[in-house]
């Protein structure tokens, strides 16, 4: 168990895998898992065979249990989709996991030596803090998958790194053994200096050129208390993994004046906030005990000057780090070895069973069992997610052939995430886009492309199912029935519905609004659309493309005058001297002649792009050639979803 928890701590920090979604997270929530469920079964073994099943506890044995516990109850009775929840990284399995990981080294023979295994976790953050010294520099090798994802969230793992090399560098100094103190202290003092060169070295970075973009404390509190006025929210959250629909829904108006106003965060401001908002306030609660706790810990054994004060320290700094800032599966599985080191094991249940004699190893039958389902259910969790991997990678080399098949793997591995129907849907009519965009269309292809449609809108239709509070499942379902308004009988309605849901989901998000305004112009409902960029212009008066899309509608209705005031206002939210700006003064000017009466230029219909142009704009697509074979592909009334 020593070598497998050395091997553990060594890989954490720079334990990436390239093959999938979110290389960095994934891989490390997949280590935890293993690791966990091997330490389990060996443990297990081990009291089977000497006839004893013992458990052990630390001050954060009923904290780490109560979060885990409200996190799966949350999950079951709060989350839109559990397999969503479950599986994803810093979520319920990681909390699960996370916890047994904690009672595994409360083991006597295991937190004896975990101050020394912790080095191996030393000697990986020394390879992280040279890879990220190469990167910035320009120096990091293309061949090798860079170690990290996210600055900041690396910036605290090294720091919290750092400070127990610190410690352990000063425990050193203090040792009797001349040799061996100077061999240690070398190796501590190199290990702050790499780290402290790399922390520094990102902080620069961040500053200059790769500034995170972050959630506002003030905005993030905002949504927490929105999430709060419910009660039930109050105690369980809004689901694991489902902040962003959190934030959708109350999101607070005053971010639209922001330049992040466009932006749907998937996490707070910082790693409590997120979880007070997912999970309830039961959660943050546990969490700040357990920070009280080390903090009350580590005063008194700085006081009293005892020797092991190392753990409480740098768990205090982890646990800062994640009140503060955004966590990352590394930082949170790294508070739990801490609190761990920090903690003083006592035997809490011992449960003898020697009378059953050579019956005890039918105990292993159910462990076997239970290992099994959960390595089954992992290894498909995260195939899945390497075959949507592949199959964007598919998408990026052209190879659509390979995609759909990917995709499709994907679904058949975890049908029951709703991202991977809507990536198998886009695929569906992206494929019937271009083999009717074909100048000869075969018997076959006629047969084909209706076929893709009807999946690409039962997919769409699959991932509203499988999760109805996501506003992104809304939007490629009203944006699949939107490219079908000019062939398909019913679609335009079918597309108003959708982005309806999608504004109930996002009620203060103008460029929602105006989505939908401008389908409803496509669809000649001119009244429904003005009222509807009028309402985007009260909660974003700024928004250069309401007013250019309003400036349109007006000059439609012949009321020019209007229509001028609000492309004074696109020429004053447009950058002065730009080719914009240039476009702005011609529509102003051809409004302007078509109010003395003077007929249109139409040698230049030029217009000019906005800053936020939209992707959903419905127009005339290749299907428009489609055969009369298809015109309403049979498609049922979605008055059920």
């Amino acid at each position: 168990m020593k070598i497998i928890i050395c091997v553990f701590l060594f890989l954490l920090p720079i334990f990436t895998v390239p093959v999938f979604t979110e290389w960095y997270e994934y891989p490390k929530t997949l280590l935890l898992i293993i690791v966990t469920l091997i330490l389990i079964f060996i443990q297990i073994l081990e009291s089977i065979r000497k006839k004893t099943f013992s458990i052990t506890r630390g001050f954060a044995t009923v904290p780490l249990l109560l979060i885990a516990i409200i996190s799966v109850v949350s999950m079951i009775t709060q989350s839109p989709s559990i397999a969503a929840a479950l599986t994803s990284p810093l979520s319920v399995i990681t909390w699960v996991a996370g916890f047994f990981l904690y009672q595994i080294l409360l083991d006597k023979q295991i937190h004896s030596g975990l101050e020394r295994f912790l080095n191996f976790f030393c000697a990986g953050s020394v390879i992280l803090a040279i890879s990220v010294i190469l990167h910035v520099f320009s120096l990091y090798p293309d061949a090798i998958p860079l170690l990290y994802s996210s600055l900041l969230t690396t910036i605290a793992a090294l720091v919290v790194s750092g400070t127990f090399a610190f410690g352990r560098m000063i425990e050193c100094l203090s040792q009797t053994d001349n040799n061996n103190r100077q061999r240690l202290t070398m190796g501590y003092g190199f290990a702050i200096i790499i780290i402290g060169i790399a922390v520094t070295l990102s902080i620069g970075l961040m500053i200059t050129k790769e500034k995170p973009i972050l959630l506002p404390y003030s905005d993030g509190l905002s949504i927490l208390a929105g999430v709060l006025k419910d009660r039930r929210s109050t105690v369980l959250g809004i689901g694991p993994s489902n902040f962003s629909a959190a934030f959708t829904l109350t999101k607070p108006v005053s971010m639209n004046s922001s330049p992040l106003w466009d932006i749907i965060f998937s996490s707070s401001s910082s790693f409590i906030m997120t979880t007070a908002t997912e999970t309830g306030v039961i959660v943050p609660f546990a969490f700040l005990y357990l920070i009280f706790r080390t903090f009350y810990s580590a005063f008194i054994r700085l006081s009293m000057r005892k020797r092991d004060w190392i753990f409480p320290v740098s768990t205090l700094v982890a646990g800062l780090s994640l009140l503060l800032l955004p966590g990352s599966t590394l930082i949170v599985i790294l508070l739990i070895v801490l609190l761990a080191g920090s903690s003083e094991p006592r035997d809490w249940i011992s449960v003898h069973f020697k009378r059953f004699g050579k019956l005890a190893y039918l105990m292993t039958i159910p462990l076997v069992l239970g290992t099994g389902g959960l390595l089954y259910l992992t290894i498909r969790s995260f195939g899945a997610d390497y075959w949507e991997y592949q199959s964007i990678q598919a998408v990026r080399d052209g190879r659509g052939t390979d995609a759909y098949n990917y995709q499709w793997k994907a679904i058949l591995w975890m049908p029951t995430i709703d991202r991977y129907h809507v990536l198998f849907s886009q695929t569906n009519l992206a494929l019937a886009n271009s083999l009717a965009s074909n100048k000869t269309i075969t018997p076959e292809d006629q047969q084909k492309i209706p076929r893709l449609v009807q999946q690409a809108i039962d997919q769409s239709r699959t991932a509203v199912l499988l999760n109805r509070t996501n506003t992104s499942n809304w939007d490629n379902l009203a944006q699949i029935y939107a490219s079908l308004i000019h062939y398909a009988s019913g679609a335009d309605t079918w597309a108003i519905q959708s982005f309806q849901q999608k504004k109930v989901l996002n009620p203060t998000s103008p460029s929602v609004r105006l989505q939908l305004a401008i389908l409803y112009q496509a669809v000649g409902k001119t009244e429904e659309s003005e009222a509807e960029i009028r309402d985007a212009l009260v909660l974003k008066p700024d928004y250069t493309e309401a007013h250019y899309q309003l400036a349109l509608i007006l000059t439609n209705q012949k009321k020019y005058t209007e229509a001028i005031s609000e492309l004074d206002q696109v020429a004053l939210l447009v950058a002065p001297g730009t080719e914009n700006a240039r476009l702005v003064e011609e529509k102003k000017k051809e409004i302007g002649d078509l109010q003395k009466g003077i007929p249109p230029n139409t040698s230049n219909t030029s217009s000019p792009v906005p800053e936020n142009s939209l992707e959903s704009t419905p127009s005339a697509s290749p299907l428009d050639d489609l055969p009369s074979v298809v015109p309403t592909l049979g498609l049922a009334e979605p008055t059920g979803m």
